[in-house]
């Protein structure tokens, strides 16, 4: 005997008692051959052949037959959808003759479910229960489920899967909500935008480059010899101001990891502070266990952040580290421009604003 033993007992009335009216033999012979496999306890045979009638005929008498044959099953959210939709059909003699074994049947069903209400701000969030999608966020309505306890997954991408154990009972609504962190891994790949790095102008004054002493020279190209000639036409060799400015950079990237870490070091310690004065009953116990949502979501939080915290620490740690060694090993400014040749071209300010003049030694 099953817990829809009773119900099972109501099937076989309904069965037995015909609808008024024509009904096709062929109808009825489905009728009669569900009834038997029913008595034989091949409920799920029983069930394919109702789904026939009523797909053949759309008879409210079919689906109510169907609703209780998925009762007995186990199938009690369809099967109390099924039924409450059969009850409906209040114009079909037979639905008159026997609504109340009927209702009798749905209110069996309704001792066995609950209602569950999730609730998760993060967009494009998902509620899953047993491997299956069944529900978006947010929820049109509650849920029905079979009560008792339900495990439930709330899942978004780019966000760490929240999954919980809950008591469904069969009334009130279960409300629950549910707060979605980013992964570890998306927060340590989100680009680090460096602060800009201001440089100082130097102004020139007229009267400084009046005093500045220049010579004028005027090197034919032909005094010069090929070697040289190629020499003065290639481009100068870069200084070490480009390993600067990436030294720079990095710098600045490894202080917002830092502060990133430490960031999340604190929400840390904030979490934990609450969990420890919350009545949570601790890391020793799974995170189901936990009496309350808060403290589930407590336990969350410390994680994650701990995670977070360590990774902006020790990455920004090894960006700062690298950043002082290429700051330090950087050429000096004009120690790229010594030339072999025995030739030195020099260039400084002219006579009037903005003059120029360049002069060379052999």
């Amino acid at each position: 005997m099953t817990r829809w033993s009773v119900a099972a007992g109501v099937v076989g009335l309904l069965i037995a008692a015909r609808p008024a009216g024509a009904q096709t033999e062929g109808t009825s012979a489905q009728y009669e051959r569900g009834v038997g496999l029913r008595e034989q306890h091949r409920d799920e045979e029983a069930l394919a052949v109702f789904r026939g009638v009523y797909e053949t005929t759309h008879e409210a008498r079919a689906l109510a037959q169907v609703a209780l044959a998925e009762g007995e099953l186990g199938r009690l959210v369809d099967a109390e959808a099924h039924l409450v939709e059969a009850l409906t059909h209040s114009d079909e003699r037979w639905i008159r003759r026997n609504r109340r074994s009927l209702e009798t049947a749905l209110e069996r069903l309704r001792t066995h479910l609950g209602s569950l209400a999730v609730e998760c701000a993060t967009p494009g969030a998902e509620l899953w229960i047993s491997g299956q999608r069944v529900a978006g966020l947010p929820m049109a309505r509650p849920l029905r489920v079979v009560s008792g306890t339900v495990t439930y997954e709330v899942r978004a991408s780019g966000f760490a899967t929240v999954s919980r154990s809950v008591q469904v009972p069969t009334a009130p609504v279960l409300q629950e909500r549910v707060e979605l962190q980013p992964q570890a891994s998306a927060v340590a790949a989100a680009p680090v935008v460096a602060p800009p790095v201001e440089a100082t102008p130097v102004a020139t004054t007229a009267a400084a480059t009046a005093a500045t002493p220049v010579v004028v020279a005027t090197v034919p190209a032909s005094a010069v010899s090929a070697p040289v000639q190629e020499r003065a036409a290639a481009p100068l060799a870069p200084d070490g101001g480009g390993r600067r400015t990436l030294a720079w950079v990095g710098i600045g990237a490894s202080a917002a990891l830092v502060a990133g870490g430490v960031v999340a070091m604190v929400m840390r310690e904030a979490a934990a502070g609450r969990y420890n004065v919350g009545g949570c009953l601790g890391e020793g116990v799974p995170v189901e266990s936990e009496p309350t949502a808060a403290c589930r979501d407590d336990r969350e939080t410390v994680s994650t952040m701990q995670t977070l915290g360590v990774v902006g620490l020790v990455a920004g740690g090894a960006l700062a580290v690298g950043s002082v060694v290429l700051m330090v090993t950087a050429p000096g400014r004009g120690g790229s421009r010594e030339r072999a040749t025995g030739m030195r071209v020099v260039c400084g300010g002219g006579p009037g604003t903005i003059g120029v003049a360049c002069g060379g030694a052999f």
